[in-house]
């Protein structure tokens, strides 16, 4: 795919340069199509195409050229560097190792149109992408922990992103909202404990810190004695966290694919727990057995959303329910190669009210449930999680009144005990979109 790669400004500092420009980043197919809202600072993507030119529209219009055309392929990664003279570099790594370097042309339009009317919030919180970029290049360095931690620490970091620290309760409520369950394959060991900790803490921290985001933003809404406000926590905390790895993650991500499916199935009550599972976790091709260890927590959810819809005044009030299923493990296929941390997302948005899905659901003998499934497969940066563990442990604390002593390794108790599975790879390939 041929693209033009665009980069318009906006007022937000830019924690590769330290400047106060910002450059929010799109990406554009031959046909002018915004296909791909991508990171300042650096660019990476899941698909290939050919970068003609990266235009930098900051107050004097000026524009930055490649003086070549250069080829990119999943998994790359660019670097912008300005330097003293004004001239900006760009280093090319593909999957951590460089492999070209150049400096951009420059040159002046007065036919550039700005473009603030599309010029949406690629990061709604830019203190986090400052961190995780920073993050990203001590990746690319092959930086310690320690190495990270200290550069972070002098670099002083200002967070201005409006937050309101989460209760002990609104902290529960919030993450027990999104199910997280792990898959142990044949060639799991202990090993993995670590991998799989430092993976489910940045979950656990930027599910606590969009909530914080959102509590300063709307208090009244995050009054958890208002049985419909838990509905709609748990629908935020849903979409909160699928959308910002959808969508924000580009540090963090080697790869990334969503899928969209529509399960519209009459089931039998007595047995819709299995039987929808089996259908909404298809791809995941678990026996039923092995889905069978999930019932317990089907019968929870289902429960709590028929009791807080029940005393809730909105009848009419729709939910959505987000799983996280994680995997430490060989490529697929490959199953002497280094283990990569995967992690495949299932967004559940409920078509029918809270109140009639729930309550069909535990009575009456059959029940129709109208399901849009969303699914987010991603490939997890397993480095970039290593060096932020530290700090996402201390975000949690800082967005949330929750102790450490209490939060565990991974910052949040799984759903349900680990799930053995058969074969290396218990996540198989993304679904074709």
């Amino acid at each position: 795919m041929s693209a033009l790669l665009t980069a318009n400004s906006a007022i937000v500092s830019n924690s590769l340069s330290g400047s106060t420009d910002h450059l929010s980043v799109w990406l554009y197919d031959k046909n002018e199509k915004l296909v791909l809202t991508v990171d300042p600072g650096e660019v990476s993507h899941a698909v290939s195409f050919v970068a003609h030119s990266v235009r930098f529209l900051s107050f004097n219009g000026k524009e930055w050229f490649f003086p070549k055309n250069i080829t990119l392929n999943p998994g790359d990664v660019i670097v912008f560097t300005p330097v003293r003279s004004g001239t900006k570099n760009v280093t090319v790594f593909s999957h951590g190792v460089q492999k070209d370097s150049f400096t951009l042309k420059s040159s002046l339009s007065s036919t550039m149109s700005k473009t603030d009317d599309v010029a949406m919030a690629a990061h709604t919180d830019p203190y986090l992408h400052k961190v995780f970029t920073l993050a990203k290049l001590h990746a690319l360095m092959g930086s310690t922990r320690d190495e990270f931690n200290a550069d972070l620490k002098a670099r002083a970091l200002t967070d201005t992103t409006p937050t309101k620290k989460l209760t002990r309760e609104q902290f529960d409520l919030v993450n027990k909202a999104n199910s997280t369950v792990r898959l142990e394959g044949t060639a799991s060991d202990e090993s993995d404990q670590d991998i799989y900790d430092e993976t489910a803490m940045l979950c656990t921290a930027v599910n606590t810190r969009l909530a914080a985001i959102a509590n300063a933003a709307h208090p009244d809404q995050w009054d958890i004695s208002v049985p419909e406000n838990q509905i709609k926590m748990t629908n935020a905390a849903a979409n909160g966290l699928f959308n910002w790895y959808y969508s924000h993650m580009g540090q963090f991500l080697t790869s990334v694919n969503m899928t969209t499916t529509q399960v519209k199935n009459k089931y039998n009550t007595t047995t819709i727990k299995l039987d929808a599972l089996v259908d909404l976790f298809k791809s995941l091709s678990l026996p039923g057995d092995k889905l069978q260890e999930l019932s317990g927590a089907v019968d929870s959810f289902v429960e709590s959303m028929s009791t807080l819809s029940s005393e809730s005044t909105d009848k009419g009030l729709k939910n959505a329910k987000l799983t996280n299923f994680f995997s430490i493990q060989p490529p697929v296929g490959s199953p002497n190669l280094a283990k990569v941390s995967k992690m495949r997302m299932f967004y559940l948005q409920f078509n029918e009210a809270t109140h009639e899905w729930s309550n069909s659901c535990s009575s009456g003998t059959t029940y129709e449930l109208d399901t849009d499934v969303f699914q987010l497969d991603v490939e997890i940066n397993r480095q970039v999680c290593h060096l932020t563990y530290d700090h996402n442990r201390d975000m949690v604390v800082a967005n949330a009144d929750a102790a450490l002593d209490d939060m565990g390794a991974a910052g949040v108790d799984e759903t349900v005990p680990a799930v053995k599975t058969d074969g290396p790879s218990p996540i198989g390939p993304a679904p074709v979109s």
